[in-house]
């Protein structure tokens, strides 16, 4: 080269490291400027761009969009530690609710990313415009990384520490659950077993105190038996059993997972109980595992949809506009009847 010029190919690139310092700022400085993590006042903010703009910086991609205001990009994490597997296994809860709110996500032009492991080194180096958390725990570390983060969150379901929060779509199980329990007592029901999930999170806990509280009120014998969903038919199938086979057996079996349901047909078989002629059974969740089971299992349908869809105009929301409702958003359940409880449809309304 005549000239003495570096050529374009071999020059080197301009660093972060090569804006802090023109910009008479830290490193992490000129990070937030560009990702908008932390508010940075705008002399500073003009000083590192024009710095950047000087010396022919280019930021990080995400970066970069995050600078424009939104990457186009919304975050799903599903809590539930069986969520996963639970899927796999054919339960169709998270399934039903993840294809939902992709689908409800691209119609608005943008797209749904998975992310299994917030509180992960990699992923808090994720992009993402907000992030719905699906059946979120009590105090929920996951929720608060996130807001920590400065991510607008939306959470399918509420944190039951949080009952009141304007930014989750809340999911009144009470009329359904009642729904269902007036059926078994129809049907002649007085000695009850709940087999529940073990997860801190409102389905949990909001569907058995809602069972609690109306079994006391109409003077029903109750047990409750918390039971780990991951260890799906097999270990329901073993607890329910030993249930029914004791010298005080339930008549009605209230299931939490669909696969609880799987395991107490199971045991019932095992023990030549006849259903629904000598035990009643009911899911607090629906699949093909309680749609095809013989008999069929009269559920609660939990309206997946309806929460992803909610859940995604919710964050739309947030984005656009920054102030909640000023009514909560709510689904509310559905009783699916089937023969468990008699022939389909006994006891509905």
């Amino acid at each position: 080269m005549h000239n003495g010029c570096v050529p374009e190919e071999t020059r080197r690139q301009p660093t972060i490291k090569d804006v802090a310092a023109a910009a008479g700022v830290s490193i992490s400085t000129v990070s937030h400027v560009y990702s908008r993590a932390r508010p940075i006042s705008e002399p500073t903010a003009a000083r590192v761009t024009a710095a950047a703009e000087a010396l022919g910086y280019i930021p990080n991609p995400s970066a970069a969009s995050l600078r424009g205001g939104q990457v186009g990009i919304f975050g799903l994490v599903l809590r539930p530690r069986n969520a996963v597997h639970g899927s796999l296994s054919g339960t169709e809860t998270f399934t039903r609710f993840s294809g939902a709110a992709a689908a409800a996500t691209l119609a608005t032009g943008r797209g749904l990313l998975h992310v299994p492991n917030v509180l992960a080194e990699k992923a808090r180096r994720v992009a993402m415009d907000g992030c719905i958390v699906m059946g979120p725990y009590e105090r929920d570390d996951v929720v608060a990384a996130l807001k920590k983060r400065h991510v607008p969150v939306v959470c399918a379901d509420v944190d039951p520490s949080n009952p009141d929060d304007p930014w989750a779509v809340h999911v009144d199980y009470r009329p359904a659950v009642e729904q269902l329990l007036s059926a078994a007592a129809s049907g002649g029901a007085q000695r009850l077993a709940l087999i529940a999930g073990s997860e801190a999170n409102n389905w949990t806990m909001s569907t058995r105190g809602t069972i609690q509280e109306w079994c006391s009120a109409a003077g029903l014998s109750l047990t409750a038996h918390d039971l780990f969903e991951g260890v799906g038919s097999t270990g329901a199938e073993g607890l329910a059993f030993d249930l029914l086979g004791s010298s005080t057996p339930p008549d009605t079996i209230v299931v939490s997972s669909t696969r609880f349901a799987g395991g107490v047909l199971a045991a019932a078989k095992r023990l030549s109980i006849r259903i629904p002629e000598d035990l009643r059974v009911c899911a607090l969740t629906d699949s093909a595992l309680t749609r095809d089971a013989e008999p069929s299992i009269t559920s609660l349908d939990l309206l997946l949809e309806d929460q992803a869809k909610a859940c995604v105009d919710l964050l739309i929301r947030a984005l656009s506009e920054g102030s909640p409702p000023l009514q909560p958003v709510i689904v509310t359940p559905q009783v699916r009847w089937r023969a468990s409880l008699g022939s389909p449809g006994e006891g509905a309304p």
